[in-house]
């Protein structure tokens, strides 16, 4: 896993799947939200509830196998609405302004965001 940044485009170019970091993705609604804008808040809480999920599975010890089956449960649904509420916001978000920015940083990543 590693951040969106160009400098990672090697290991696509090396044939090698590369995963996205959702810390990453949350970190730029964050950003947007210390600089005033609330409409961020809705796609942190949607992170949140994405990373307890897995915080969940690893205080269960659970197997890679059963961390897999977990999040296609738990995880999946939620991860819908996150991308629904990513389409809307690129539709009525200022593209330039921060939460903009954090918008379309998670689109562009989304496929590595979701690559299991």
């Amino acid at each position: 896993m590693c951040d969106g940044a160009n400098a990672n485009n090697c290991v696509e170019r090396a044939a090698v799947t590369r995963g996205g970091c959702n810390a990453h993705a949350r970190r730029k609604l964050v950003e947007a939200l210390r600089c005033g804008d609330t409409r961020a808040i809705e796609g942190l809480e949607l992170f949140a509830r994405i990373f307890h999920i897995d915080a969940e599975s690893k205080r269960a010890a659970e197997t890679l196998e059963q961390r897999l089956v977990r999040r296609q449960r738990e995880s999946a649904p939620i991860v819908a609405e996150l991308k629904a509420w990513v389409q809307a916001r690129r539709r009525d978000v200022e593209p330039k302004s921060p939460l903009g920015k954090a918008v379309r940083y998670i689109d562009q990543q989304w496929s590595r965001l979701t690559h299991s």
